[in-house]
């Protein structure tokens, strides 16, 4: 089946992808636990699960 069929462009195909893939990440640096960390600790926290 032709890629196009589903999307109109190479633009909206790219911005899907984009778009799904910055959602995940969210998603799992929202689920970080951070309660109580210092901000150093945080960031690294946020680090290691991305």
């Amino acid at each position: 089946a032709n890629i196009y069929h589903y999307y109109s462009g190479k633009d909206v195909l790219l911005f899907d992808i984009l778009d799904t893939d910055l959602k995940a990440l969210r998603d799992r640096i929202y689920n970080v636990d951070v309660i109580g960390l210092l901000p150093k600790e945080t960031l690294y926290a946020v680090v290691l699960e991305t």
